[in-house]
């Protein structure tokens, strides 16, 4: 079987061959979230604190 051009799919269609006709309809949101297409940049030394308080705050270990 090939697989089919997803270029010119309906983006509410994925593939999905559990699935009995090998696709899945999926929700699209009414509006688009905020902070969609967004990113947020981070230093090494900024990544680690923010994770390593993550843990502090949730009595986890790391």
């Amino acid at each position: 079987m090939e697989a089919p051009d997803v270029a010119d799919a309906d983006p509410a269609v994925v593939a999905d061959a559990g699935h009995p006709d090998g696709q899945h309809r999926t929700a699209r949101p009414a509006e688009v979230p905020e902070g969609v297409g967004k990113e947020l940049r981070f230093t090494a030394a900024e990544l680690d604190d923010f994770a390593r308080g993550w843990v502090r705050d949730r009595d986890l270990t790391a």
